[in-house]
């Protein structure tokens, strides 16, 4: 957990160097536009788990870091916990094609904000 939220504290000094702002401090948090319990049936209904995980695949938590901009759109994906290269690329590729999310907000406007999505997977 610790080495976690040291990753974590790392690449917000990342973020926060590069020359688009993003808010951690908001008042509202990005969602998905039609809440929690859709988003994860949207990612169980959309997401591919790849052929060579495997029918058998042992159970798997994925960890993706992602910016929710001021539109609703998703971009910046991080995996900061991996289950595979072909599972994370394909769960990323179904992050993509994801319908846009109610934006972050902070004094009542949108904001871009960053979004971190637990994912567990198997038995």
């Amino acid at each position: 957990m610790r080495i976690l939220i040291s990753l974590f504290l790392f690449l917000m000094l990342l973020t926060s160097c590069s020359t688009t702002k993003v808010i951690y401090d908001v008042e509202l948090s990005p969602s998905f536009a039609t809440g929690d319990s859709e988003l994860f049936y949207y990612i169980t209904k959309n997401f591919n788990i790849p052929k060579d995980y495997g029918e058998n695949g042992a159970p798997g938590h994925i960890i993706v870091q992602f910016v929710v901009k001021e539109d609703g759109t998703l971009s910046n994906f991080i995996v900061l916990k991996s289950v595979s290269k072909s599972f994370d690329n394909n769960f990323i590729r179904m992050l993509k094609k994801m319908p846009k999310w109610k934006p972050g907000k902070k004094n009542n406007i949108n904001v871009k904000t960053i979004y971190i999505l637990n994912y567990f997977v198997g038995k």
